[in-house]
């Protein structure tokens, strides 16, 4: 059912109207939706804006616009959905999915990584500290190496998924900066190579357990450096 639309933002609240219509099934995969005429009369709102929030739920997949026959139905599954979500998830809830994430890929690297992955995993801590040494910050290479973790796991799905978590952790900052990048400037690294050694040498020897342990204390060691020096210093992993 069709909710008319508040003056938050007329576009985006016509395009919420829209999305929560077809995600709830009001027009199933294939149907016509109504003309942006009816669409405009039904939400209170002008054509431009109801123009303007269809092409906007096109480019996510949801509708085809089909030029001298309407608009259709394409999907019920939202593309954007998740970093919509992401992006209106505070703080703590998206350092609560990075941690959790990055545990079970650590797992998941141990019991299935190859030499290739090892060698990757291993050239991203090295050029990531090469950077530090001449003082550039090494914000690329960190993200390198998180991905190679993951990809290491040789699951697709959680490499996307991962690519996504580490785009929304570099909005965390106040100030606009990447955190992941802050985490590496030159001369202020959160852990030490040793600490991400650790980690490499639990995917290694396949050791999940110990990799899990390894991956959440770097994530750990990172939320403590957001957090400021009233978070407790987490111990290195034993």
């Amino acid at each position: 059912m069709l909710t008319a639309a508040n003056r938050r933002s007329l576009v985006d609240n016509t395009i919420d109207s829209i999305r929560a219509a077809i995600l709830a099934g009001t027009w199933p995969i294939g149907a016509r939706v109504p003309t942006e005429t009816e669409l405009a009369s039904l939400l209170a709102v002008s054509r431009n804006t109801v123009r303007e929030a269809v092409s906007a739920l096109a480019h996510s997949g949801l509708l085809e616009v089909r030029q001298g026959d309407g608009t259709y139905v394409r999907s019920q599954t939202d593309a954007t959905a998740l970093p919509r979500v992401l992006s209106e998830a505070s703080p703590d809830e998206r350092l609560d999915l990075w941690r959790a994430l990055d545990e079970t890929l650590a797992r998941l690297a141990a019991e299935r990584r190859d030499f290739e992955d090892i060698a990757r995993i291993a050239t991203a801590i090295d050029e990531m500290f090469e950077s530090m040494k001449i003082g550039s910050t090494a914000g690329r290479d960190l993200r390198r190496f998180h991905s190679s973790v993951a990809d290491a796991a040789h699951n697709k799905a959680f490499s996307a998924l991962y690519r996504i978590i580490l785009s929304s952790i570099s909005t965390l900052s106040p100030s606009g900066q990447n955190l992941l990048e802050a985490e590496s400037d030159a001369g202020a690294v959160v852990s030490t190579q040793d600490e991400y050694q650790a980690l490499l040498d639990a995917i290694i020897g396949q050791s999940p357990q110990d990799a899990a342990r390894a991956a959440r204390h770097l994530v750990d060691r990172f939320v403590t450096a957001v957090a400021g020096p009233q978070a407790e210093d987490p111990s290195p992993p034993s």
